[in-house]
């Protein structure tokens, strides 16, 4: 199942849709994971990409390690604590990684497109996975 169906529609709204794959801009990301929250989907991770024209440029590496589920934690416990640690690790990474730098330092397409003058930020985005019961 695609679970990020199950978000509310203005918040799938403000996604971006490649093939099955839903990303959100950065500023985004803390209403996507509260929205799962609400609608009883647990917060797996992410990937960060730049989404141009020119094609997708993936920073997997960047994905935080997803809290896995508890023997016998009830369901509504591993939503609440998934949901805080995907949060604290984006805030984390916002914080400490300047993520166009890295995305220019990585692919040359990023690097070109702002030889060129183009800001990479509008290309930014996270794709967020969730988990239903």
């Amino acid at each position: 199942m695609d679970e990020e169906l199950l978000l509310p529609p203005e918040v799938l709204g403000k996604a971006s849709l490649e093939g099955r794959e839903y990303a959100w801009r950065i500023a985004d990301v803390p209403e996507v994971i509260a929205a799962a929250r609400s609608r009883g989907l647990a917060a797996l991770g992410w990937e960060v990409q730049f989404r141009t024209p020119g094609g997708i440029c993936e920073l997997y590496w960047l994905g935080p390690h997803a809290e896995s589920r508890h023997r016998d934690e009830p369901w509504s416990e591993y939503i609440d604590r998934s949901a805080q640690h995907l949060l604290n690790e984006f805030n984390r990474l916002v914080a400490d990684t300047d993520l166009v730098e890295e995305g220019v330092k990585s692919f040359r397409l990023l690097a070109k497109l702002r030889e060129d003058g183009v800001g990479l930020d509008e290309y930014l985005c996270f794709v967020l996975y969730f988990s239903s019961k």
